[in-house]
């Protein structure tokens, strides 16, 4: 998807997006405060004037990002519309009124982990029908015990269960070494109980061979990290970063999954200002499970956010949305691209 337009419009589509979903559950939903903190957000980033480092914080910039992919899954999950502006579709799609509205009610961890499954849900519906993608499972098989998020099926893919999580830190003032330990330990934990409720889920479908992935979101864990780039800088984990994790997972001691994979942001920063946010993936197998992931890899999403010609930094053009995570070349060279940069004539 690929729509010319402004800061302000992109901003304000997405108060719409908040304030449908607040008008749909408004009968249920009433202790939440994701909803309304997300409009108050972004009514004063759009009263700013922009979204420049000049003006907001790193933590800010990641937000905005973040909550135009979370909705960015929504309109996928309900079949909505991005061009020429964003449209939730049938909310239907995503589950009961009252199951969302109990997520909304509860707190920030349900709420996460739920954004989590929205953005693999939506990446999924877009490859349909190479992909096909169940209702979610917890409210399908409720009466059965807790279970996981969804199955998944296809031709050319391994039957697998699906869980998503996205971990949160509060840890600023600890040491590396401390972040990491919880970080470690926090996905072992989440882990243990997706574990427990693939079993469940098993127990109420079919005898078939299912692989079971846990989708962990990381991102938070990015937010105080700023590595130098050409032209530019990042605010993310990086690789280094999940080769380290993946050594200490492969040495745990975790049963009954099959596969992790690791979902984490990288923002993008050219000439100081915020110009794309990738969202990357990873897969881990585990217990020498055989797992071939070929035809089904979660393979992210990719906001690009393109500057008009001229000097102010924080006046946007092009605004750009990819079911896939991109490379920090594909990154730069598009934005070099945007920006007239790309070949210099002597």
């Amino acid at each position: 998807m690929s729509i010319q337009t402004s800061f302000a419009e992109v901003a304000s589509w997405m108060v719409s997006g908040y304030s449908y979903l607040k008008s749909h559950f408004r009968t249920q939903v009433k202790g939440s405060q994701y909803i309304d903190e997300n409009i108050h957000f972004l009514r004063s980033t759009i009263a700013s004037g922009g979204l420049s480092d000049n003006l907001h914080s790193d933590q800010d910039i990641s937000r905005f990002f973040r909550i135009f992919l979370d909705l960015a899954g929504i309109i996928s999950c309900t079949k909505g519309q991005f061009e020429p502006s964003l449209k939730i579709g049938d909310i239907k799609l995503i589950g009961k009124r009252r199951d969302i509205a109990g997520i909304l009610n509860s707190g920030q961890t349900s709420i996460d982990d739920w954004l989590s499954s929205i953005l693999f849900q939506g990446w999924a519906r877009l490859h349909e029908p190479d992909i096909i993608i169940s209702d979610d499972l917890r409210y399908k098989l409720s009466k059965h015990g807790k279970n996981c998020d969804f199955k998944v099926v296809g031709k050319k893919i391994p039957s697998t269960l699906i869980e998503c999580k996205r971990i949160n830190t509060n840890l600023s003032n600890k040491t590396q070494d401390q972040i990491f330990e919880n970080l470690i330990n926090k996905i072992v934990f989440k882990c243990d109980q997706a574990e427990k409720q693939f079993t469940s889920t098993i127990r109420n479908l079919d005898k078939r061979s299912w692989v079971k992935t846990i989708i962990i979101d990381i991102s938070s864990y990015g937010d105080d990290s700023k590595i130098a780039i050409p032209d530019g800088s990042v605010i993310g984990l990086c690789e280094q970063y999940i080769q380290q994790i993946n050594e200490q997972l492969s040495n745990a001691r975790i049963k009954g999954i099959d596969q992790i994979i690791l979902a984490w942001t990288n923002v993008f920063f050219f000439n100081n200002a915020p110009r794309a946010l990738a969202y990357y993936t990873h897969s881990l197998t585990l217990g020498g499970a055989q797992v071939d992931d070929s035809n089904f890899k979660y393979s992210g999403w990719t906001v690009e956010f393109y500057p008009r010609p001229g000097k102010n930094p924080s006046k946007y053009l092009e605004l750009r949305l990819s079911a896939t995570a991109r490379s920090y070349n594909w990154i730069y060279l598009s934005w070099k691209n945007m920006t007239g940069n790309l070949i210099k004539i002597r």
